[in-house]
């Protein structure tokens, strides 16, 4: 299968929103009867053939011959437009004006008022933490105050900001290194369940040294304390995690221009502060929630609010399935589902999360005793939409607990060969997952009566962690409080209520 071209892909990323934005831009943009550049995004946007042979569609009209041009001024047209989209909720991008202002004004030799747009610039990106802007701003700066024939002082004053964003640039660097260190390290080896792993990665992280921000900036705090967040979440030390992560959101909470400039770093702040407090304190965990709930939607672009919203209805959905409070929660699980309907997936950014809220409702109706619900958003989750490999196993394994549930003797075992094969195929440590397929593939055939079934689901459980952690191999699904249901032959949901209630 032949590779897409970036101008297929760009417009098969964009937003129903996007799409008729692109129209009416392109529509004031480009004159005359007939728009070339509309005619061939609609082909685009539709495609029913090879994208080679686009050139049939255009046969005999005159822009054919030069359809090359035409995609290259079209590619660069959406994205003038995405440009325009989304000016409005850019500080970045205003930024940016202003800087452009700047160089136009000097070249004009008006140095007072391009010093007076300088000062806005500089204000504003103080204001975001927008340092390496910051850098060019105070190149500017040096240029203008030489033109303006500035005092010592002014120089002084230039060099220490200077120094400030490069410190504040220094952390920022840091940070991405030890994210993708981490992205890395996650994607080639799982969740951390191993002492063995749990090694790896402190060697890991012990190269990178963290050393405490002794500035102001609200960027030197976010980087500096999410990357200790992250040492200590991979780590299982959960109320440090989150005791870190909550120095960010208190400081980005101090000035609403801090949230509205990092919405997206602010909402994934609050999402660790979720994914830490779980673990530690429920009421804390709830607290959290309601601060995600009552963001102020206005600080927020039109992606980010759907974001928001299906965090929101994730962890809802856990909240109440783990909690086995299920009955509680089918207003939610409804408007749930709509928002998967209506916005999975709305924004690149909204993936990672738009995986979330699927598994969680998954969760949610396998607790609830919803088994063909469940297997409903299974399949749809594997065959339609493209997710990370880890994701998909996970998807695979339920799919195996889902069909068992619902008694599909005939077609479990092909299904659990499968998720082993993908399981031993991913190179990474599934125990747990690979000894109840192993056990649900044999339980097809088991004739023997009550007594030695409930012995057998013991015996897994025995088995079940041998050298890796419960809490890393229960994070979406809760393997042992399904074994224990079975043993006692209850439902899962007051299993869980139980441990909740205690």
């Amino acid at each position: 299968m032949n590779k897409p071209s970036d101008l297929l892909l760009l417009i098969q990323a964009l937003t129903s929103a996007e799409k008729r934005y692109f129209k009416v831009f392109a529509s004031q943009h480009i004159k005359g009867k007939k728009n070339n550049y509309i005619a061939l995004f609609d082909v685009l946007d539709n495609l029913k053939i090879d994208e080679r042979d686009i050139a049939t569609v255009f046969k005999g009209e005159p822009f054919a011959k030069q359809l090359r041009f035409t995609r290259h001024y079209l590619y660069k047209l959406i994205l003038k437009s995405l440009r325009s989209f989304h000016s409005e909720d850019s500080h970045h991008y205003e930024l940016y004006l202003l800087i452009v202002n700047v160089h136009v004004l000097y070249r004009k030799k008006l140095y007072e008022q391009a010093y007076k747009q300088l000062k806005k610039a500089k204000k504003m990106a103080y204001g975001i933490d927008k340092n390496a802007c910051a850098l060019d701003i105070i190149n500017l700066e040096v240029v203008l105050a030489d033109r303006l024939n500035s005092n010592p002082k002014v120089y002084d004053k230039i060099y220490k900001e200077s120094v400030e964003a490069l410190s504040v640039i220094k952390y920022a660097v840091q940070f991405r290194k030890i994210d993708s260190d981490v992205a890395f390290f996650v994607s080639k080896n799982g969740q951390i369940r191993t002492e063995a792993q749990k090694k790896e990665f402190e060697i890991l992280i012990h190269q990178i040294q963290m050393e405490q921000p002794q500035g102001e900036s609200i960027l030197e705090k976010y980087y500096y304390y999410s990357m200790r967040a992250t040492y200590h979440y991979y780590l299982q030390e959960y109320k440090e995690a989150y005791n870190n992560i909550k120095v960010v959101v208190n400081a980005l909470e101090d000035d609403k221009q801090n949230i509205s400039a990092r919405t997206g770093g602010y909402v994934t702040s609050i999402s660790k502060l979720l994914d830490t407090s779980k673990h530690f304190d429920q009421a804390v965990f709830l607290d959290e929630l309601n601060r995600l709930k009552s963001f102020d939607k206005d600080l927020a672009s039109l992606p980010m609010r759907i974001t928001i919203l299906t965090l929101v209805y994730a962890y809802e959905l856990e909240y109440y399935a783990l909690s086995g409070l299920t009955d509680k929660a089918k207003s939610i699980v409804d408007d749930a589902a709509q928002h998967i309907k209506k916005n999975f997936i709305a924004s690149s950014y909204n993936e990672v999360f738009g995986s979330r809220i699927i598994l969680n409702m998954i969760l949610f109706h396998l607790v609830d005793e919803n088994h063909e619900q469940a297997l409903d958003y299974i399949n749809d989750y594997i065959n339609h939409h493209k997710f990370s490999s880890s994701n998909l196993l996970k998807a695979y394994v339920l799919r195996v607990i889902t069909l068992f549930e619902l008694g599909k003797w005939s077609i479990i075992e092909n299904f659990a060969d499968a998720a082993l094969r993908s399981l031993r195929e991913s190179k990474k440590s599934y125990h747990a997952e690979t000894e109840i397929l192993k056990f649900l593939k044999k339980q097809t055939k088991n004739t023997a009566n009550d007594i030695v079934q409930i012995k057998e689901w013991k015996e897994l459980s025995s088995n079940l962690y041998e050298g890796e952690d419960r809490n890393n191999t229960n994070k979406y699904f809760p393997f042992d409080f399904w074994i224990e249901s079975k043993m006692k032959k209850t439902d899962l949901k007051k299993i869980l209520r139980s441990y909740s209630e205690n």
